[in-house]
């Protein structure tokens, strides 16, 4: 549990790169601003576990963006310690978010969704 509690505090360590729900509601229609190259398309990743898979991807696929959404601070922290592992370069096209997945209209525009 102490280990948890411990990644769960270190959300506020990365406002970079994870953004906490209360600011996300304000990136609606703006999240492309968040990304070195903000006219690459968005690609969401629900549930982004220990952060593997966007890593691959995004390292994959740099003409893209993509935002990593989860409930769990502990499981944002993780994956954006994974994203430390790439080159420098491999990282300015991954973002996270801590959100409800049930709630994505509330964050998200029609055009941001496709």
């Amino acid at each position: 549990m102490r280990k948890k509690q411990i990644l769960k505090d270190d959300i506020v360590n990365y406002p970079h790169l994870i953004l906490l729900e209360e600011q996300a509601e304000a990136m609606k229609g703006v999240w492309k601003n968040r990304f070195t190259k903000p006219e690459n398309p968005l690609w969401l990743e629900i549930g982004c576990g220990r952060g593997r898979y966007i890593a691959a991807m995004a390292l994959q696929h740099p003409e893209k963006n993509f935002l990593g959404i989860d409930i769990k601070a502990d499981r944002l922290v993780k994956s954006v310690k994974k994203i430390g592992e790439l080159p420098q370069q491999s990282r300015g096209n991954i973002q996270f978010a801590q959100i409800n997945f049930q709630k994505l209209k509330k964050y998200f525009t029609a055009e941001e969704c496709r």
